[in-house]
């Protein structure tokens, strides 16, 4: 009989070096929801390994193709159109400002925005979002913000 847990929770997936750890160490922590894409990551890594966690995303940001083209500043409007209404501005705005900043006016594919981004993934915290669903090659990949998990 299944857990009453697992009716709400999400089985992941992570492809990792052996010498980190399945909740990863940078600001937005990338899972798949099937296992042969953690695989293919896994492959490419020296001493790699492939676990799972059970997760349920309570607020999660759809970006859609993780390969779309877009300005940073068309995607943070994206993200603050769908965002929880008792965002605080006031806090948003530096962040805004600084992502701004950091990649200007360029046109580029919107996975650059969140590669190691420790501001990408506050932008998205302070508007509500424990995470941000992403397809990858037509996969469902889900990025967790490192603060939401263990």
């Amino acid at each position: 009989m299944k857990r009453f847990k697992q009716f709400y929770e999400k089985k992941l997936y992570r492809g990792f070096d052996k010498d980190d750890t399945l909740y990863g160490k940078k600001p937005i922590v990338w899972f798949s929801y099937d296992k042969k894409v953690a695989d293919g990551y896994a492959y490419y890594r020296k001493n790699a390994k492939v676990d799972s966690i059970d997760y349920n995303p309570t607020n999660t940001f759809d970006v859609g193709n993780s390969e779309k083209r877009m300005k940073i500043t068309e995607l943070l409007n994206l993200i603050m159109k769908q965002r929880s209404k008792s965002t605080d501005l006031e806090k948003l705005k530096p962040v805004y400002m600084r992502l701004k900043k950091t990649f200007g006016d360029k046109v580029q594919t919107v996975d650059k925005f969140w590669y190691d981004s420790k501001d990408f993934a506050t932008f998205l915290e302070l508007c509500g979002y424990d995470s941000i669903l992403a397809k990858e090659d037509g996969f469902k990949t889900l990025g967790i913000l490192r603060k939401k998990l263990p």
